[in-house]
């Protein structure tokens, strides 16, 4: 065997034989419970707008109900999410408000309580080795860097992103309505708390199919 023969047998041996080091898949942390109460401030921009607080966050199972109080301790809204409508009462301006999000997604409906922590409930979606998992009647979720990086897409258009930095800070925008909201959160305990009911207010459909299509021409 000629001297370039037995080298290029060995480089195949070696690459053979070589340890395939696996791509690390990207992760969100997990929430440890169902039910929690947790104190967070907060920081909310829109155009136009500007307000920040403290707020009482409680979750049970795929439900939140929180309060946000202004830096002097006054109530400024109350805001309930249950099965992909959003309700909220604004006390400062004497407004409420009922959006209902369409198409709906069981799979999206059990995962905001817990995506405003920037993690992923227990038992939520599966992650496949990109770090995408499909939510259903066009919804996808996608997790990218450590921290990962969670983003919500509809029909391949993003409406939503949640990072997650150091010392409990979570940054969310939504990218159609240009609104940031910036929490860090103080205190969290696993306590399951009753609710108080969300008034009955007239219901708006937000269809993401009518808006998103719309946003983008």
């Amino acid at each position: 065997m000629s001297r370039k023969g037995a080298l290029l047998l060995i480089l195949i041996i070696i690459s053979s034989c070589a340890v395939r080091i696996p791509s690390q898949r990207p992760e969100v942390p997990r929430a440890a419970f169902s039910c929690y109460r947790a104190l967070v401030r907060y920081e909310f921009s829109a155009p136009g707008r500007r307000q920040r607080g403290r707020a009482v966050v409680l979750v049970r199972g795929h439900r939140l109900y929180a309060e946000g109080f202004s830096p002097f301790g006054g109530v400024l809204f109350s805001l309930w999410v249950n099965q992909g409508v959003l309700t909220m009462v604004s006390f400062l301006e004497g407004q409420g408000l009922r959006l209902r999000l369409a198409p709906e997604s069981r799979l999206l409906d059990g995962l905001w309580p817990y995506l405003l922590l920037g993690c992923l409930p227990r038992n939520g979606p599966s992650l496949d080795p990109r770090g995408k998992a499909n939510l259903g009647n066009g919804y996808r979720l996608s997790v990218t860097g450590s921290p990962g990086v969670i983003r919500l897409s509809f029909r391949g258009r993003e409406f939503l992103r949640i990072r997650s930095l150091s010392r409990g800070r979570v940054l969310l925008y939504l990218k159609p309505f240009r609104m940031r909201i910036d929490l860090s959160l103080q205190r969290l305990e696993p306590i399951c708390e009753i609710f108080p009911p969300p008034p009955r207010l007239p219901e708006r459909i937000l269809d993401l199919n009518r808006y998103l299509s719309a946003e983008g021409d």
